[in-house]
């Protein structure tokens, strides 16, 4: 058998091996086509809700006083955005800019914590009205 023959012979056993394994692949995604998935708790629980920056109904986003209310709503659960400030601190702030929350038109990356903590969020936002400032929550 000469060298190109053994050439041949290699790549028309590589097809058939890659024949076989693709049929057998082909024949197992279609075996398993109609088995559900195994779900152990399904309807164990009710479907999970949460509070997009806490309940904004009763106190301004990502405020302490908003994620305290939206938690104890129903066993609901806050969403919350965090953001690091200039000098590493971390703080509860879901924009960039500071200025549709506090009025203050600079970039929440850009100022440090004593800045952000001496800054109140304004008492009208978005639509929202409330009779009281607050405060831009720190993370420790």
């Amino acid at each position: 058998m000469t060298n190109n023959h053994c050439k041949i012979v290699i790549l028309i056993l590589f097809a058939l091996i890659f024949l076989v394994l693709s049929s057998v692949l082909f024949v197992l995604l279609f075996a398993f086509q109609n088995v559900k998935p195994h779900t152990p708790c399904q309807n164990e629980w009710g479907p999970v809700t949460y509070y997009h920056r806490g309940n904004l109904t009763f106190a301004q986003e990502n405020t302490f006083t908003a994620i305290v209310n939206g938690s104890a709503a129903n066993g609901n659960n806050p969403e919350l955005d965090v953001s690091l400030l200039k000098d590493g601190e971390g703080v509860l702030f879901h924009d960039d800019s500071m200025l549709r929350m506090t009025g203050v038109d600079k970039d929440i990356r850009d100022v440090s914590i004593e800045e952000v903590l001496g800054t109140p969020i304004l008492q009208e936002i978005d639509g929202y009205s409330y009779n009281f400032t607050n405060s831009i929550p720190e993370i420790e």
